[in-house]
């Protein structure tokens, strides 16, 4: 009997920018955190297929998604996708008021340095962050990873995820800075 999947293929996966929350019963969300700051709020499930992340103030909202291609999600308020594949940069400005810039990056990596990079992820995301190990008490190199850190400063919050997928070598990396100008 073959193991269940537990993560789509890479290839299989886009990237959604929205201006409006998404719901989380969307995903399969295996993993979340709730930060508060004093600028804003941040909710971060990590998935399936990656991440959800939801950003909001007193009157904006920014939802990101990694989801598969042929997921039906809504199209209202969508502000940018894009297929995951090699390294892209993005950048949107919803509202006029906030600026959101995203790089995404797919990279394949020969067997051994991928052993050595989800080493390294499992032990980062144990001591700074979100994580979610989808088989713990397997061979660390054959679970797929999920991993969030997040940084925040006034008027700034960066938000670095890491979903990792051992059967393809793949590791899935999006970095997501978001700029608040000051208020008068």
């Amino acid at each position: 009997m073959s193991r269940p999947k537990l993560r789509p293929s890479v290839t299989d996966l886009v990237y959604r920018i929205y201006e409006r929350a998404i719901h989380p019963e969307l995903f399969e969300v295996r993993a979340a955190q709730y930060l508060a700051r004093p600028h804003g709020r941040l909710w971060i499930g990590l998935t399936t297929t990656g991440h959800v992340l939801t950003w909001s103030d007193a009157t904006r909202i920014i939802t990101e998604v990694t989801a598969v291609t042929d997921q039906e999600l809504p199209t209202r308020g969508l502000l940018a996708e894009h297929r995951l594949h090699g390294e892209r940069a993005l950048q949107v400005n919803p509202q006029q008021a906030l600026r959101v810039q995203v790089l995404t990056q797919v990279e394949l990596l020969p067997a051994d340095i991928f052993a050595t990079e989800q080493e390294s992820l499992l032990n980062y995301g144990q001591r700074r962050g979100l994580l979610y190990n989808f088989q713990p008490d397997s061979a660390p190199s054959d679970s797929p990873l999920g991993c969030a850190v997040v940084h925040s400063r006034i008027g700034c919050l960066i938000v670095t995820t890491f979903h990792t997928f051992p059967s393809e070598r793949a590791i899935l990396k999006t970095q997501t800075l978001i700029e608040q100008p000051p208020r008068d």
